[in-house]
Parts: C-alpha cells; sequence; structure tokens
C-alpha cells in the first residue's frame, strides 16, 4: 500500500515524494532515484494523454460556448460600459507566462517538478508548445535529473 501511495504521490506532486521516499521509507539512494524516477516519468506520460483529451474537451465546449459569451459580452458592454471586469493576474499566472517568455519550453520543464506539479507543467507545455517534438523527452529529462538532484542532496541531510 505505501508503495502505491509513493506512486501516486511521485506522479503528482514529485518534491514531496523524494523526501518521504529517502526519511519514510528508508529507501537507498539509488532505490530513491529508480522509484521515484520511474513514477514520475510514469505521471509524465499519463498526463501527456490526459491533457491531449483534456484540450480536445476544451476545444470542444469553448467553440460550442462561444457565441453565447460573445452575445453576453456584447450587451454587457452595450448597457454597462464602465462595469468590465478586468483579469485578474496572480502571482502563478505571472510567473508561468514569465517562464513561457523567457524560458520558453526548457525552462517551463526545468520548473515543472519542482514548483508545479507534473499535472500541471504536463499540460501547461502541452498547451504552449503543442507541436514541439521534444517536449515529452524534456519532461522525462527534468524529472529524472530533479530526482538525482534531490536524491542525493537529501541523503547528505538524513
Amino acid at each position: 500500500m505505501k508503495y502505491i501511495l509513493l506512486i501516486l504521490l511521485s506522479a503528482t506532486k514529485f518534491v514531496a515524494a523524494v523526501p518521504i521516499a529517502s526519511a519514510n521509507f528508508d529507501f537507498t539512494v539509488f532505490e530513491t532515484i529508480l522509484f521515484t524516477s520511474l513514477s514520475g516519468v510514469f505521471g509524465v506520460f499519463i498526463f501527456t494523454f490526459l491533457s491531449d483529451k483534456f484540450l480536445l474537451l476544451w476545444k470542444y465546449f469553448y467553440q460550442n460556448s462561444i457565441v453565447e459569451k460573445y452575445i453576453d459580452q456584447l450587451f454587457k458592454r452595450l448597457f454597462n460600459p464602465n462595469d468590465n471586469p478586468k483579469k485578474k493576474f496572480t502571482f502563478s499566472n505571472k510567473m508561468i507566462i514569465r517562464v513561457k517568455s523567457k524560458a520558453g519550453l526548457i525552462g517551463l520543464c526545468i520548473i515543472t517538478p519542482i514548483l508545479l506539479s507534473i499535472p500541471l507543467g504536463t499540460f501547461l507545455a502541452y498547451r504552449f508548445f503543442p507541436n514541439h517534438k521534444r517536449t515529452l523527452l524534456y519532461l522525462t529529462s527534468s524529472v529524472v535529473c530533479w530526482s538525482i538532484i534531490l536524491s542525493l542532496s537529501l541523503n547528505k541531510i538524513f
């Protein structure tokens, strides 16, 4: 049961799984690297497939309701011109846009396992760079590299 929980944690919130594997489960450095890397890569593959399906559903529902949105916006502008709500930019939205514009796909893949979660990072990578052939390679490489870095650094702490 603990292995299934660790697989699910590594596949979703990667940065939390490495310390748990090291400290709580008493894995060696090699076991921690192997287990968290394989689970994280598994998560990248699963969420790559799911993000593809989610984007198709999003486009389907967005395209079917686009006429209603424009009609609502038109009536709001005609009858309440000063009542248009402004977009709210949160810290995470600003960070994602900054990384996308300055660092591109590689920067997004680097921060995915640590700052973002694997599902969110995979979705954003395929949302912003849909036809990029190396997206899956960069995401899996990032997960493996962060697994090695975190496992070796946590080995010195514990």
